[in-house]
């Protein structure tokens, strides 16, 4: 045990003495900041007019929007609403409505429910401003859309008993809670895990592959060590440093979110985001579950690359190889954007997973007869596959690490 503590402790100060991987590493935490920062730049525009710049309409519209966090949205904050929304002018109820002085004195207040009202009920912006407020209209409203989309999805009638049952369980009424901070942290992760495979390309790419190059690979396998202790040194040393990688940057998205947009919301529900999910979750929870995967699909990239940097014994072909498949991801996620209903295979790519509307989709997978939402799949998978993996690369090391062998 001791010697293998050894050999993990050499292994780890190599990976941590690349500069390299820091260099890539405090690129990608930089462009994770301004991804989450770009909301707040530049001016706003609506209806063809400059309506004032982002981060001022942001403050205001965040300070007002307050005033009613943490109500229910029952009939008495409805009709609040109605009320407020029918004091904009009736010519006035066109795009670019928001900067009507009515809006922002009387309804800003009032417009992520009123979105939500909309999203549920189907109606259009006049309809919606003129609708007679009624609790629990609203709510079976929002039963029967659950029940369209998932007709839309063609799904079995197994699933849409699965998916409504879930919607018996979600709360009514609804409590409303500003989560700005939460919301930015949903949107970036599908950019995250791009730059988290760059970090484990540049980092893990060489673990492997430079005992070949430097010509040290002969020697090391004919210590008693070489082929067993080496190897799961090597292994686990890549495997702490790319999940550390990925809990930095878990830091930096929470750390930069939550200090521009605040920390409140981690109860609201998360069909402020989703309007049509079924699935009695917050905000806070569906962050932590994409936290979750994030860190399995990061350690899963440095597994692969590791396992190429066995096969291939070149530092630039692994390289190569890894932003072959970065590319593939790319492509995936925008295949996953222009094409909602996408084969669910296509959901289980590495960095795809991380798109909230892959893993929050409501295509189930069916397993023994019961079905499961792919953010309870997906993580079962990487650990399988990961797994399979590890002792893939434990083969190909010990018999195929040396030329010739």
């Amino acid at each position: 045990m001791d010697s293998w503590r050894t050999l993990y402790g050499y292994e780890m100060k190599k990976l941590l003495g690349r500069r390299s991987l820091w260099v890539v590493l405090g690129l990608c935490a930089a462009i994770l900041v301004f991804s989450i920062l770009t909301g707040l730049m530049g001016s706003f525009y609506g209806g063809g007019e400059t309506l004032g710049e982002c981060y001022e309409i942001f403050t205001a519209e965040r300070k007002d929007r307050e005033t009613v966090s943490g109500r229910e949205i029952d009939q008495a904050l409805l009709e609040e609403m109605a009320a407020a929304y029918r004091k904009i002018p009736p010519e006035r109820l066109r795009e670019g409505y928001e900067k009507t002085e009515e809006y922002l004195a009387f309804a800003q207040p009032y417009c992520e429910i009123f979105d939500l009202v909309r999203a549920w009920t189907g109606m259009n912006l006049r309809a919606a401003v003129y609708w007679e407020p009624k609790e629990e209209s609203l709510y079976e409203a929002r039963r029967w859309m659950v029940e369209r989309y998932c007709r839309a999805l063609g799904l079995s009638e197994e699933q849409k008993e699965f998916w409504m049952e879930k919607e018996s369980r979600m709360p009514a009424p609804m409590r409303y809670v500003c989560n700005d901070g939460y919301f930015m942290i949903m949107a970036v992760w599908p950019a995250a895990g791009m730059w988290m495979m760059l970090v484990a390309a540049v980092g893990m790419s060489g673990i492997f592959a430079e005992e070949r190059m430097r010509g040290t690979d002969r020697m090391i396998l004919a210590c008693s060590k070489g082929r067993g202790s080496l190897y799961w040194a090597k292994f686990w040393a890549g495997v702490s440093l790319t999940a550390a990688c990925a809990l930095l940057m878990i830091a930096v998205a929470a750390c930069s979110a939550f200090c521009i947009y605040g920390t409140g919301g981690f109860e609201a529900p998360i069909q402020f985001y989703f309007p049509y999910y079924a699935y009695p979750l917050t905000m806070g929870q569906a962050c932590l579950i994409l936290c979750g995967i994030f860190v399995l699909t990061a350690v899963l990239d440095g597994i692969f690359v590791m396992v190429v940097s066995e096969l291939t014994g070149s530092f630039k072909t692994t390289l190569v190889l890894s932003m072959g498949i970065w590319g593939i991801d790319l492509a995936a996620i925008i295949v996953c954007v222009r094409n909602p209903q996408i084969p669910q295979i296509w959901q289980y790519m590495p960095t795809t997973c991380l798109w909230e509307r892959a893993i929050f989709d409501m295509r189930p997978a069916m397993l023994l007869g019961h079905c499961f939402t792919l953010w309870q799949t997906v993580p079962a998978v990487q650990l399988y596959y990961g797994i399979l993996a590890a002792l893939a690369g434990r083969l190909i090391y010990g018999r195929h690490q040396v030329r010739g062998a």
